[in-house]
């Protein structure tokens, strides 16, 4: 019994000792640990920052280039008819959201499902411009019924994707 007594007298202040230490040394480490993670994650924010506005100015290249007055002008070569402008206009619509898909990464998925549906509602009014051309008129009639057609509402779907990555963009200055 008096062994106990003699082991237990220098075993227990050691015990005292050593369990808050190991409660504060752990409480440190983790301390430490939660510091590396917000560092690397303001590290993070900073080397991205430069992604979202290269990814915010192809959008708006994509949107312009979208636009079917500038298409017309691009693609017009004087030879083509109602129909193959239609279909050339829809190729590239299609052609410049699909090359620029990547973007959605850098951006926030509301800006992203803006864009879609821009895109969508533009090829749905290159197609509603169509309705009622004849296939073997000039171009030159589609992009006016366009321009008319654009001319009664407030402002075009790509005009609204505009205006909504400009506010996104606002956002990361």
């Amino acid at each position: 019994m008096n062994d106990n007594f003699e082991i237990l007298k220098y075993v227990l202040p050691a015990l005292i000792i050593i369990i808050p230490i190991y409660f504060l040394f752990t409480n440190y480490i983790k301390q430490q640990y939660r510091m590396k993670i917000l560092d690397h994650q303001q590290g993070e924010g900073n080397s991205l920052l430069p992604l979202r506005f290269q990814a915010c100015e192809r959008l708006m290249l994509m949107l312009e280039r979208m636009e079917p007055s500038s298409m017309f002008l691009r693609l017009n070569t004087g030879s083509l008819n109602s129909s193959q402008m239609r279909d050339m206009m829809l190729i590239t619509v299609n052609q410049e959201f699909e090359y620029n898909l990547a973007q959605q990464l850098y951006i926030s998925d509301d800006l992203w499902k803006i864009i879609l549906l821009a895109k969508d509602q533009t090829a749905n009014l290159i197609l509603k411009c169509s309705e009622g051309v004849i296939d073997t008129d000039p171009s030159t009639v589609l992009i006016s019924r366009y321009d008319a057609l654009i001319s009664q509402v407030k402002s075009s779907p790509l005009d609204t994707a505009r205006s909504a990555l400009k506010k996104e963009l606002q956002t990361y200055i």
